[in-house]
């Protein structure tokens, strides 16, 4: 027989006992699937408290509304179901800008205890891919941006908008013209400089330059419908949820299958013994209501006595392959 062809392995039949070693490994059929609480107000859906599990609530991106939750199999009752909450806190609504137009503010640094006097460049950048207002940040957080490219790859750094109007001065500049029209003089970002990275960065070495990607955290994108950045976002938490519970509904216990003697070793010669790799249907209806086919994994023949029951590891991940002597 192939090790393509699964093999019945059913207690009582063939198999003398079954054993289940329970594994660490986190299962379940039904996941209840949250993102971050990044760039998202916190009543951004309302609470729906057939989805609100171990306290996890709305302040979080949430699966879409149609979807509440994923499941391992269709049509699978509640009381079947493994539940799992899961929170994949690197998925939020986001874009990835592209910085242009970068320029450099002069500031001035005074030492208080010497009066020595220190010159330095802060970094400013325009974004022409959207329109940004003060008042799409949200409540107490500062805007912050995360290079996606470029010299500063991977680094973070609390941004000001709107900084200062074009000739210098320290007061922001109306965001609208006065016919109701955005003012592009106010679309400027800079980079506050910050000691995160062992050194004052941005510096003359490492710096941002046009075309440099990255990404805006700390503000409310619900407030630029058009970018459909939540509903993208909602999507991309279902498929990660469903890759996720598609290894999750894979049983981590291992069985040992203790096999009967004379049905491993008939006496018309034909005998019935598998190696590694072997497909197994597992029959035993105090562990599963419809079998589970599974794998052999290892195995073990006892050579001191030969005709004794082949004892066969069944499960889904690498263990073992031995031929044992004595078993106690």
């Amino acid at each position: 027989m192939s090790s393509s062809d699964p093999v019945d392995f059913e207690q009582g039949i063939n198999v003398k006992e079954m054993t289940r070693s329970d594994s660490q490994s986190d299962y379940a059929t039904r996941i209840y699937a949250f993102g971050s609480t990044r760039n998202i107000p916190s009543n951004y859906r309302p609470v729906d408290e057939s989805i609100v599990v171990n306290g996890v609530v709305q302040k979080r991106l949430m699966l879409p509304v149609d979807t509440p939750c994923i499941d391992a199999y269709p049509d699978m009752y509640t009381e079947e179901a493994v539940e799992r909450v899961v929170v994949f806190d690197d998925i939020y609504p986001r874009r990835v800008g592209t910085m242009s137009d970068i320029t450099t503010h002069e500031y001035t640094d005074t030492n208080e205890e010497n009066g020595e006097v220190t010159k330095w460049n802060a970094y400013r950048f325009k974004d022409t891919g959207i329109i940004f207002s003060e008042e799409y940040r949200l409540p107490g957080e500062d805007l912050k941006i995360i290079f996606q490219s470029g010299k500063l790859n991977g680094m973070m750094f609390v941004v000001t908008f709107n900084p200062c109007d074009k000739e210098g001065g320290e007061t922001p500049i109306p965001e609208k013209n006065e016919d109701g029209s955005w003012n592009p003089l106010a679309q400027v970002w800079e980079i506050v400089r910050n000691e995160d990275y062992g050194r004052p960065l941005p510096d003359e070495v490492l710096i941002p330059e046009d075309g440099d990607t990255y990404v805006l955290s700390g503000w409310d994108s619900t407030k630029i419908t058009e970018l459909g950045l939540v509903s993208a976002a909602e999507q991309e938490l279902k498929a990660e949820t469903e890759k996720y519970v598609a290894k999750s509904k894979i049983d981590p216990n291992t069985y040992t299958c203790t096999m009967m003697s004379d049905d491993a070793y008939r006496e018309d010669g034909i005998h019935n013994l598998y190696g590694a790799g072997q497909k197994v249907n597992l029959i035993n209806k105090a562990y599963f209501e419809n079998g589970r086919q599974s794998r052999v994994i290892g195995f073990e023949f006892n050579l001191d006595k030969p005709y004794d029951s082949p004892v066969y590891t069944v499960g889904e991940t690498a263990a073992y392959s031995r031929i044992g002597g004595n078993r106690g």
